[in-house]
């Protein structure tokens, strides 16, 4: 009976030696690997973390590239549409410009004459020798002699050369310019020329014939190749001259030769 119990204590022992041994190598075991999970835990984050930002970074960088394309495609349909309407709002104004030069060519005295429309197409008419384009020619019936006007019965030149679709016409800055005016209010006959220094001038006017700035000046009778009554433009001043009883008129047209864009031929003339 001693004995069994010394037994059973004995057994006792022996188990709980195993089991704080089991325990102790569980714990070498556990701790350490516990300690290299962190560890490697901790450097996957750090591995990876670098990664997932530089994706991101890609990835933001692809969508940035993306939009920025997008708004350039839009910018470039915005400018060409923005073309397109520049190009219709030019257009537009010169039909505009087109329609009021006719109301007003049509509300003048036009009754003894008829016109046709024109545009002018080339030509420097602030040259020496004053010649531009019209795009009307003998398709249209145009001939050589036929005057040119704008709005209000202004004079601007004549039809020296006729084409089969345009004309060239002599305005009244040419130099060959040799034009009998009148003054509207006061009835003095002059003759308009271009001087040395390229100016319209007024000559051979009578003695008694005295000019002053702003007087009107219209085409008289006495011209074979212009009509009548057409204004030419105003004095711009009156100065004395040394030589000569005469005195040093210039004149200013009533167009300016640069502008011009739409004439009008009177067709029924000469």
């Amino acid at each position: 009976m001693i004995n069994n119990n010394l037994l059973q204590n004995k057994n006792k022992k022996t188990n709980f030696k195993l089991l704080f041994l089991i325990l102790g190598i569980w714990l070498l075991i556990i701790i350490p690997f516990n300690n290299s999970f962190r560890l490697i835990t901790t450097e996957a984050i750090a591995t990876t973390q670098p990664v997932q930002e530089k994706t991101g970074y890609m990835i933001q960088w692809l969508g940035d590239f993306f939009n920025f394309s997008k708004i350039r495609n839009d910018y470039y349909r915005l400018k060409e549409k923005e073309k397109n309407f520049d190009q219709k709002l030019s257009e537009i104004n010169v039909l505009k410009n087109e329609n009021e030069d006719l109301h007003k060519l049509l509300n003048s005295n036009t009754d003894k004459f008829n016109i046709l429309p024109a545009k002018v197409l080339v030509g420097d008419i602030n040259g020496s020798d004053g010649i531009f384009i019209i795009n009307r020619g003998l398709n249209d019936d145009i001939k050589v002699g036929m005057n040119i006007i704008i709005p209000d019965n202004i004079l601007v030149g004549r039809v020296i050369e006729v084409f089969k679709n345009y004309s060239k016409v002599e305005s009244l800055q040419s130099i060959n310019t040799n034009l009998s005016v009148l003054s509207l209010d006061k009835n003095f006959l002059a003759l308009l020329k271009k001087d040395n220094n390229g100016s319209l001038t007024l000559k051979f006017y009578s003695e008694d014939s005295i000019f002053s700035d702003n007087d009107i000046l219209i085409t008289s009778s006495e011209n074979k190749n212009f009509i009548s009554g057409l204004l030419i433009g105003k004095v711009k001043s009156v100065k004395n001259t040394a030589l000569t009883n005469q005195k040093n008129i210039l004149v200013d047209l009533f167009f300016e030769p640069s502008k011009l864009r739409n004439v009008f031929v009177i067709t029924n003339y000469p």
